[in-house]
């Protein structure tokens, strides 16, 4: 029984059930930000994307037609945790600040994951941080939500 909800049938129908569902969602979508706006109809680029993404399960279907059924591996702790440090992050990052809710991530999910050096995670979450800010702020002019370290930046 468990290898009818484990299978990558199984999986198509999900995911080409809830690709239809968004595609027709998409359709009521009757403006976009002037800075999307680049003289494409509103709904084409998700729905591009859905189309892209219905063109890789029915490559996924075309692929697995020869693979036997069997039933994966449980699903390990870690994956849950970093799940819920994930959420946590969003939190932070939502009402708090972006920056500082990323920070908080990669510090606590390289810990997670075992890397035993403190100072080198921080390290890495900083320069990750820096390197965002200089790609995204500077380079992209792309403003980021407002926060105690993000109106730092200016």
């Amino acid at each position: 029984m468990r290898s009818i909800f484990y299978n990558d049938y199984t999986s198509a129908i999900i995911i080409i059930v809830v690709c239809v569902l968004v595609y027709y969602f998409s359709t009521w979508i009757e403006k976009v930000p002037v800075a999307l706006a680049q003289g494409i109809q509103p709904a084409s680029f998700p729905q591009g994307v859905l189309v892209a993404i219905l063109a890789l399960v029915l490559l996924m279907l075309y692929e697995s037609r020869e693979v036997p059924l069997d039933v994966p591996d449980s699903v390990p702790g870690l994956a849950y945790k970093t799940i819920g440090a994930m959420f946590i992050a969003l939190a932070i990052s939502t009402w708090f600040d972006f920056f500082i809710g990323l920070i908080a991530f990669v510090v606590v999910a390289v810990q997670m994951w075992g890397l035993r050096r403190p100072y080198v995670a921080v390290t890495y979450a900083i320069a990750l941080n820096g390197v965002l800010i200089l790609l995204f702020s500077t380079l992209l002019q792309v403003r980021f939500p407002k926060g105690p370290f993000t109106n730092l930046l200016g």
